[in-house]
């Protein structure tokens, strides 16, 4: 959202409808007195839940912001402005492989983006591998998408990072080098049909 965006309050037409709209399904829940008293016992709960299906019925549909409410994320730290739809973002069949790469390998990242391309799986972008994870992914491996560089030089590339740390899943943007510290990352490539 940029500033320049006006926001509906539920006092705008807009959001008086929504408020008629819950109106109408509190008042068909039939409820009784004891659950009409839950519901406002566990009113922080309620009010939670309303506001994450507000999240997800509100984003576009196949957008970024999507994506990541699907994959359930507990942090996010992407600006998606950076990372605008790219061709190979459309719809088509997709093949993926994940290829390990070492701390301390010594390779670049246009070294990696080259051997995946010479593989015949380019580098996913962000939204593929998010679809990746939406499907395969467990927590337990650290996924790149080199596919979404959101810095032009190669050098200083920062690129998106699937993680998990104690439970804790996460996308971020880093550095290319600070996301294969710790062990192996794995680069998503993708082979498009």
């Amino acid at each position: 959202m940029t500033m320049s965006d006006t926001l509906i309050t539920s006092n705008d037409p807009k959001g008086r409808h929504a408020t008629d709209l819950f109106r109408s399904a509190y008042d068909n829940a039939c409820l009784d007195d004891k659950r009409a008293q839950r519901l406002n016992e566990h009113g922080g709960d309620f009010q939670k839940g309303i506001g994450e299906l507000i999240a997800r019925i509100t984003v576009e549909e196949g957008s970024l912001e999507e994506l990541i409410l699907d994959l359930k994320l507990h942090r996010v730290h992407l600006r998606p402005e950076e990372f605008p739809p790219q061709p190979e973002d459309r719809d088509c069949r997709r093949e993926y492989k994940l290829f390990p790469y070492t701390e301390g390998s010594g390779h670049s990242t246009e070294d990696i983006i080259a051997r995946l391309t010479r593989k015949d799986y380019p580098s996913a972008t962000v939204r593929e591998m998010l679809r990746y994870a939406i499907r395969y992914w467990d927590g337990r491996i650290k996924i790149v998408a080199l596919g979404s560089i959101s810095a032009p030089q190669f050098s200083d590339a920062h690129v998106p990072v699937l993680s998990c740390y104690d439970g804790v899943r996460t996308l971020d943007t880093l550095q290319f080098r600070y996301a294969c510290k710790g062990g192996t990352t794995f680069c998503l490539g993708v082979r498009r049909s």
